[in-house]
């Protein structure tokens, strides 16, 4: 039995395929029927009966000229200056759109930024004490944005500083477009493909607003991606393959620091090579592989905690860990029906009363209690269709979704193009932001329905690892609080299923005209 054999017959890939299939197909499936539900964040788009096959057939029209493009650029041998060439002007064009329509908000993002500029001049920030307490893990982002904001002081454009956290953002979003690339042309082995990806990405990421958010959710979006790139690649040298699982964890865990959901990608990747092992057994030579990589690992994520620990105390602000926001409260969030499991004020507030973790855990578990037995199994069904709207049903990734979003709006760039991104950008009053809120959508739903075509594809380990992580990212969201936004940082794993997904439509479609066409012939 080959290689090849041995993956398709392996019960981890298999049941990988089998419970993403499911997932996904669920996922749709609310979606298409039960969007007139209520539920948080919900948006005013069009029916996704019109957006899905709206959005399929884009796609399906632009990749005849795509395949056709990079079949003569790779003839001409000019592939990859085209490709280095284009992504830089759409970083250029990315950045010159943000200077246009950027805008200062609130929530978290106020107090982060607030403080990372007040690390530099010395200001005190002590009255941020019990939002640092509860939220701990900003604490690394605050001195991340801290080190762009003395960089941008050192070079005399203190006046520009919040834009160049945004510029940082921008470049940590061209770096994951280009490891995005490298992750389908490894899966699918086609220019073509690796084009629509990169188109993809380009629409419903490097486009999207959520870049011009200083915030973890577009810090966090290199991770998962640069993960499952580095997890894809085979290193020649000994010593580059000894490095592997050692940077693939310090990733992860210093990741984790940023967005805790990164740590799945890990996960997914630990599970599949421990089932690999089990299968092939542990004995000689590999045991002490396995040793070596468990060594590596450990080195990775200690270096990973010391570093973001580092980080984060250097941060001159008081901090209680009494007040943090554990797990629990999250989970009792997940579980609020009157905010169908999205953020809850009075949760926080409920949490924030509690004096010790203790104390926290033991309420957000009895009130996690009272509300499952409130609900009865009908009411945990609904509360789990609301919170799959909440985090699938929305292809802007809850744009504008959190506190008093458009805070402060600057002056205008100019008379043209400002006016222009803020119509199309500005959902409370652009009058072309329904224009892009509906686009979006189609091609969020066509991404979705070719991530469950992926599932009907030969099976591949490597595929398997991207299912597994997105079915964790899946399970972690219907349990805690539901957002949209915290999928932003894994759209592009699911672009890359996505491309999987149109291989496996494109293969199975040439299998239904070889016959028909030999028919012809005879």
């Amino acid at each position: 039995m080959t290689a090849e054999r041995k993956r398709d017959a392996s019960w981890t890939v298999c049941a990988a395929y089998a419970l993403f299939r499911l997932t996904m197909a669920a996922a749709l499936a609310v979606c298409l029927g039960f969007s007139w539900m209520a539920y948080s964040y919900k948006r005013g788009t069009l029916s996704n009966g019109l957006l899905l096959p709206a959005g399929l057939a884009a796609l399906a029209l632009t990749l005849p000229p795509l395949f056709r493009g990079m079949r003569r650029l790779r003839a001409s041998g000019r592939l990859r200056a085209a490709w280095l060439g284009a992504s830089l002007v759409l970083l250029a064009v990315q950045i010159v759109m943000i200077n246009h329509y950027y805008f200062y908000t609130d929530w978290d993002v106020e107090t982060i930024v607030e403080s990372a500029m007040a690390m530099v001049t010395g200001e005190d920030i002590s009255r941020h004490s019990n939002y640092f307490s509860m939220y701990p893990n900003n604490l690394v982002l605050v001195t991340l944005q801290s080190w762009i904001v003395r960089a941008a002081s050192l070079l005399g454009l203190w006046d520009r500083a919040y834009f160049l956290l945004l510029v940082f953002q921008c470049v940590l979003c061209w770096t994951t477009g280009l490891l995005l690339c490298r992750i389908v042309r490894t899966l699918t082995g086609s220019d073509g493909l690796t084009a629509a990806a990169y188109m993809l990405y380009q629409l419903l990421v490097g486009l999207n607003p959520w870049i011009s958010i200083p915030y973890s959710d577009a810090v966090a979006l290199f991770f998962p991606t640069a993960i499952v790139a580095l997890e894809l690649t085979s290193p020649k040298r000994t010593t580059a393959r000894a490095l592997k699982p050692f940077a693939l964890t310090f990733l992860s865990f210093f990741g984790y620091r940023i967005k805790p959901q990164v740590l799945l990608v890990w996960i997914a990747i630990l599970l599949m090579r421990a089932a690999k092992g089990l299968r092939g057994g542990i004995r000689g030579q590999h045991a002490a592989k396995l040793v070596r990589g468990a060594a590596c690992m450990g080195a990775g994520a200690l270096l990973a905690m010391l570093l973001a620990n580092a980080m984060a105390a250097s941060v001159p602000v008081p901090i209680d860990p009494e007040k943090e926001m554990g797990i629990t409260h999250y989970l009792m969030m997940g579980m609020n029906p009157e905010f169908f499991g999205g953020y809850a004020q009075q949760d926080v507030s409920l949490s924030w009363r509690c004096e010790t973790k203790a104390e926290r855990i033991c309420t957000n578990l009895q009130v996690l209690c009272d509300r499952l037995q409130e609900m009865g199994p009908a009411g945990l069904v609904k509360q789990i269709l609301r919170k799959t709207l909440t985090n699938y049903n929305d292809g802007t990734f809850c744009w504008a979704g959190e506190g008093v979003f458009y805070r402060e709006l600057l002056p205008e760039k100019d008379g043209v193009l400002s006016p222009l991104l803020r119509s199309i950008y500005y959902s409370h009053e652009g009058a072309l932001y329904p224009l892009y809120a509906n686009a979006v959508q189609a091609l969020w739903m066509g991404v979705l329905a070719l991530c469950a075509a992926a599932s009907l594809g030969r099976r591949d380990e490597r595929v398997a690892v991207l299912m597994l992580t997105l079915l964790a990212l899946t399970l972690f969201e219907t349990l805690f609080e539901a957002r949209a936004r915290y999928l932003f940082s894994f759209a592009p794993l699911f672009i890359a299923l996505a491309t999987c997904g149109i291989q496996t439509c494109l293969t199975r479609f040439a299998r239904l005209r070889k016959p028909a066409s030999s028919a012809a012939q005879t």
